[in-house]
Formats: structure tokens, sequence, C-alpha cells
């Protein structure tokens, strides 16, 4: 698996090839498998041979109980390229969520200016109305 012979991912060398950001959840949720008849997925980092890490999930599912089987059934699948895929969403989303805020800032801003103008058209209004007024009884 991602470069590494089966003997290196028997016992302890397997657990030492999980992120170290991983283990403790991993080793809880294998914990809680073992316990009782359950399936459980699983998704975490593994070291490669060449020192990166690839995002994997696993599928187990507890079959101690079954005779044919008396044991874990495990199932891996490589999701690296679905969480760098997730990762990039996640950074856009950011992105386009900054920018939704800095447009929300602007347009509050724009109202404003124009709350402020409507005012001051309206009090120019209601002034030229009282000086014509006043005009009018002037001329009386």
């Amino acid at each position: 698996m991602f470069g590494w012979k089966p003997k290196n991912l028997i016992g302890k060398n397997g657990w030492n090839l999980i992120h170290p950001e991983d283990i403790e959840r991993i080793q809880k949720e294998f914990r809680k498998i073992l316990k009782k008849e359950t399936t459980s997925l699983i998704e975490y980092r593994f070291k490669c041979k060449e020192g990166n890490y690839k995002w994997i999930e696993l599928t187990a599912i507890n079959r101690v109980n079954d005779p044919a089987i008396n044991g874990v059934l495990i199932n891996y699948h490589d999701i690296t390229e679905k969480k760098q895929t997730e990762e990039e969403l996640k950074k856009h989303r950011e992105q386009l969520e900054v920018l939704v805020d800095k447009r929300t800032a602007e347009l509050k801003q724009k109202n404003k200016n124009l709350e402020e103008y409507n005012d001051l058209f309206i009090g120019r209004e209601f002034r030229i109305k009282e000086l014509r007024e006043e005009l009018k009884k002037l001329k009386k």
C-alpha cells in the first residue's frame, strides 16, 4: 500500500504510518468497532514510502462473532484527490465570503450616502416650500 510491503503495515509499524494528528481518533474508533458488531467509516492521512501523506477512507466491519470470518473486515480507498478538491472548494468559499462581506460593506455605505442625500433633498424641498409660503405672504 503506497509503496509499503505488507510486513511494514502489520502491528505497531502500521500505526507509525498514520499521521500523528489522526492516530488518537482512529484508535478510539477501532476500540469502538472491537467492542460491538458495527461498521465504521474513517478518513485519515497515511504516510507513503516517499514521505508524503495521502488520504485514506477506511471502512471497518466487526465480524468477530461470525464463525466464517472471526475478525474485522477492512476496506481502504485512496481519497486524496477528493480531499484536495474539498480543500480547494473550502478556500474558494472563504474567498467568496470575504468578497461578499466587502461588497456588503460597500453597499451599506452607498445606502447610507443615498439616505443622507435623500434627507438633504427632502429638507431642501421643505425649505423651498417654506420660502414660497413666505413669499406669498410678503406679496399680499
